[in-house]
């Protein structure tokens, strides 16, 4: 397993590996409910959407973004993970911001970039690290984003929108 995420319920949980597949869990009956999978590359990182819990994204080996309802068994689409046209990498971290506006993904170049979540659209990127990035948070308020790298540097990023 890649990334394990308890839903606010207590009772369900996701989790993502780099077999392709991602995993609902009830806790309490101890059983998978459903079993979502990619066709092609393990998967490193999933984000819960804060507004609605049935709807999630996913990035890892595939060098994609994707977009996900835990109601159905195929996605819902897909970005790449590079705006930059001939450009891709394999991502390691997303997050959502708390509002339910933004997502921020980071990977093997070591470059965090922001989405709008609704349209998928890319807003910006944010360079420091030296080396992949391998955990992305926004803080609770959404303002800020905390990143971490194979580098060794802890960067937080002021969000203006």
């Amino acid at each position: 397993m890649t990334k394990v995420i308890i839903f606010s319920d207590d009772v369900h949980m996701l989790s993502c590996s780099r077999d392709k597949s991602i995993l609902c869990w009830d806790l309490k009956s101890q059983k998978r409910i459903s079993n979502q999978t990619l066709r092609m590359g393990g998967i490193n990182s999933i984000a819960l959407n804060p507004l609605d819990p049935n709807k999630y994204l996913s990035v890892g080996q595939d060098r994609n973004i994707t977009f996900w309802d835990i109601r159905k068994s195929q996605a819902e689409g897909t970005i790449n993970s590079s705006p930059n046209p001939g450009e891709s990498e394999e991502l390691f971290a997303v997050d959502i911001q708390s509002s339910g506006k933004l997502f921020a993904t980071g990977g093997q170049m070591g470059v965090v970039r922001i989405y709008d979540l609704a349209s998928g659209q890319f807003m910006t990127d944010c360079r420091a690290h030296s080396n992949a990035v391998m955990s992305i948070r926004f803080s609770p308020d959404g303002k800020q984003i905390v990143s971490t790298g194979m580098d060794g540097l802890v960067a937080i990023w002021n969000v203006f929108v």
